[in-house]
Parts: C-alpha cells; structure tokens; sequence
C-alpha cells in the first residue's frame, strides 16, 4: 500500500531512480531543426566549476570530456542529476567541452563550429536560465543529414561559467580591492 502511494506521487521519476535510468530531463527551449551559427564560449567566472548531468534524448553512445581528456560523463551510465566538481579554476579560462560520439565515431566541441567536423556548431547554450539556476548546454549528437539539430541529445547545466569573458581591467581591479580589504581588516 506504501510503495503504491510511493508510484503514484513520484511516478516515472522514481522508477528511473530505483532502476538507474535516465530520461530527458526538462530543459529549456532548443532552436529544434534550426542550425546555430554563432557558437558560444563558456569561460570560468573565477570561482567552483560544477557540471550536472541532466539527462539524454534518445542519444547514441557519448562521452563528456573536459578539455581533451578529463571524462566527466558516460550518457549510458551516468545518472541523471550526478554532478562532478571541476574545482576552482581562474577567471577568463576558457572553459572547452567535447562530446565523443562512440556510435558515429565524431567528436562534437562547445564554441566556434569551426572545431567541429561538419563546421557546424553542437553546443546550444543558455546562460543563467532561470528554473535552472546555472547555464544549460544541451549538444546535437549527430552530423548531418542524420542530425536534427534539436540540442537536447545529451543535456548538461554548468556552475561557475559564463559566455562572456571576465575583462582583464575587470579582474585587475577585483584583485586589487580584495587586497585593500584584507590589508583593511589587517589594520583593525
């Protein structure tokens, strides 16, 4: 009677959880069947680097990577909602993701569609979106005439990134007004 009760009130989610499967999660509006044209780079805001799995469309087989070699997610194993700290990394890093397609053999990167084998881009970002609380990217996991475009293959919000670059006058004088307030609360 309990675990009906359980199934009624969570219902599918709670069955992917107990069963260790992951669905689309809800994510925000993708240009579906449009091409973007104007890729957009994810660089550090100078803090913790989080990146969270949000779940898979009916994906091939594909692997997350940060920058080359680091893997953060496997779409056929990985949880939905699993999240991997990347760490505190400097402002203005260039933040550069890929996605290895095992079933097609390509890999995708977030930025330019000039990275890209079919100079498209694969990366669709929203910064700061709102029931998310963090940057989605959702990927197109496929190359042309295969490819739907619709960037919900594989799905991914990130913390700690932006799509504008911190400007260098900006950081400097970030820095200098943290090392006027220590050197502040040094004095007193």
């Amino acid at each position: 009677m309990q675990l009906n009760r359980f199934f009624k009130t969570w219902g599918l989610p709670a069955i992917l959880a107990l069963t260790g499967m992951t669905a689309l999660a809800q994510v925000p509006y993708s240009p579906a069947g449009t091409i973007i044209t104007d890729g957009q780079n994810l660089y550090a805001t100078g803090g913790d680097v989080q990146v969270k799995f949000l779940g898979k469309g009916p994906a091939t087989d594909t692997d997350l990577l940060y920058y080359g070699s680091t893997l953060l997610f496997d779409n056929q194993t990985s949880l939905s909602n699993s999240i991997v700290d990347l760490g505190t990394i400097p402002a203005g890093t260039l933040m550069t993701f890929k996605m290895q397609n095992f079933t097609q053999g390509y890999t995708f990167y977030s930025g330019a569609g000039s990275l890209n084998p079919d100079s498209d881009v694969h990366a669709y970002i929203v910064t700061n979106y709102p029931t998310l609380g963090s940057t989605y990217v959702g990927f197109e996991d496929r190359i042309a005439p295969g490819a739907d475009f619709n960037y919900s293959d594989v799905q991914f919000s990130y913390t700690g990134v932006a799509t504008v670059a911190p400007e260098p006058s900006t950081l400097a004088l970030a820095g200098t007004a943290a090392a006027g307030f220590i050197g502040w609360r040094r004095r007193k």
